[in-house]
């Protein structure tokens, strides 16, 4: 157990001294903001050198984990090293606010709603350590191929019901803590749930800032729908790809006008949110939604400021993650059939102008709405949106509006897919629509809570633009 512990945090470790050593510093200045960030990037890159040991068939084996340890290592130190040898100019500390007892009582209940909310997945895992059907079938299912299969991996790729099209960022993660254990712990995927969890909170509370009261409010929304606890238990993809829609939206909102003056802040920013996003797409197919939606957001952004090779930056954070991506979907699992796709293409133009398929869709998408969020958080979901969309269209609320524009085209996105499939319906809306919502809820809570900040500012001319 102690030793998954260490395979976990030893990747995060060494993104959190080379987000420093290299500058790349998240556009909101918060030390939780960087961490999340950390997490994030710890997480996703290390998968990627897992399939990379998977493809060499140098995995999962004791040389595996002795190199693998001893590149994040090795990597961490030489980043720690680097910041020694750079002294950094100290950031302007805003004054902190004098708390008063309304301050204090959000700070309590926040406690009080985390406390209660991360007991579930504890008494949960207790009754049901493997999770749900989704985690033992499809992702905890393709990480055992990982690990036990040696070069037979593949294999799961003609078990239809485990999605062989879905990406594996997941699996990778649950198979590599395997290693570092030496066995299948129930442990590691219940573990890296909670870190998806945990990370989703914390760059909404970071990005809102912790000294203010609303960043306490917007942990509590978050974590007090049963919703939330319940898929921190069930070991799915759903909260990996939330905490990773969430992270990069919050690179490309600033609450600091300044800081995009700065034109290495900028790339960090930029860079971050594309690498980030591609990294969605490598969690889950619903990944490719936000990864067009964000990128017609950073388009919006550039060439509304009269500066569109800014958004190179966004790009060359992207493209990597995404060439492996596509080697996965063009290569790899070529010959997989979509899962939820149409049956044919004139199927899906008959659904998609079919009266009747939307008026069912959204019958059985409105109890659900409702309802979404447990018996203690009945109606939440329409009150955060409601509280967001009615701040984006007031002033006070500018600086939210892009974040909630891209959760508008997602859901959007999602409610197409629910349109054109050829599955049967009730079973699918039922099935899915909690944790669709789960994917963007963090970022329509910071949406919402986004009040009285600065829109985001045009980007630097020196930042990738020309005179």
């Amino acid at each position: 157990m102690i030793a998954a512990v260490v395979g976990l945090f030893l990747p995060i470790g060494a993104a959190w001294w080379s987000l420093r050593a290299l500058r790349l510093r998240p556009a909101t200045d918060s030390r939780l903001t960087t961490a999340a960030v950390a997490c994030c990037l710890g997480i996703g890159l290390s998968s990627l050198t897992t399939l990379l040991a998977v493809s060499l068939h140098l995995f999962p084996g004791p040389a595996f984990v002795a190199g693998d340890a001893v590149l994040w290592l090795a990597l961490g130190a030489a980043a720690w090293w680097a910041c020694r040898q750079t002294s950094h100019a100290a950031s302007d500390a805003a004054p902190r606010p004098v708390l008063g007892l309304s301050d204090w009582l959000a700070r309590a209940a926040f406690v009080v709603v985390v406390t209660a909310s991360f007991a579930v997945p504890v008494i949960e895992y207790l009754a049901a350590p493997h999770g749900q059907w989704d985690a033992w079938a499809i992702w905890n299912q393709k990480a055992r191929f990982f690990y036990r299969a040696g070069d037979g991996w593949a294999a799961w790729l003609a078990i239809f019901w485990a999605q062989p099209g879905h990406p594996v960022l997941v699996p990778l993660n649950v198979a590599r803590l395997w290693a570092y254990a030496g066995e299948e712990l129930t442990f590691a995927p219940a573990l890296l749930s909670g870190v998806y969890g945990a990370t989703a909170l914390a760059v909404v509370m970071g990005t809102l800032d912790v000294a203010r009261t609303r960043a306490w409010v917007a942990g509590s929304v978050l974590a007090a729908p049963f919703a939330f606890s319940h898929l921190v238990a069930a070991q799915t993809a759903d909260l990996p790809v939330s905490m990773l829609v969430v992270t990069s939206l919050a690179m490309l909102r600033q609450d600091d006008p300044r800081v995009w003056r700065n034109p290495q802040r900028a790339r960090s920013a930029l860079l971050l949110a594309g690498l980030l996003a591609s990294l969605a797409v490598w969690t889950k197919n619903e990944g490719a939604v936000f990864l067009v939606a964000s990128a017609l957001l950073v388009a919006w952004i550039a060439l509304r400021h009269g500066h569109a090779r800014d958004i190179v930056w966004w790009v060359a954070g992207a493209a990597p993650v995404l060439a492996v991506v596509v080697w996965f979907k063009l290569v790899l699992t070529a010959g997989a059939s979509p899962v939820y796709g149409p049956s044919t293409t004139a199927s899906a133009l008959g659904y998609l102008v079919s009266p009747d398929r939307h008026e069912r869709i959204i019958g059985l998408m409105w109890p659900l709405f409702r309802s979404w969020g447990g018996p203690w958080a009945n109606w939440s979901l329409p009150v955060v949106m409601a509280g967001a969309l009615g701040l984006a269209l007031t002033p006070v609320g500018r600086s939210g509006r892009g974040v909630l524009a891209v959760v508008a085209a997602m859901l959007i996105g999602y409610y197409g897919a629910y349109v054109i499939t050829s599955m049967e319906l009730t079973q699918l809306v039922n099935t899915t629509y909690e944790r669709l919502i789960m994917q963007v809820l963090p970022a329509l809570v910071l949406a919402a809570l986004s009040v009285g900040e600065p829109a985001i500012p045009a980007l630097p001319r020196s930042v990738g633009g020309g005179d």
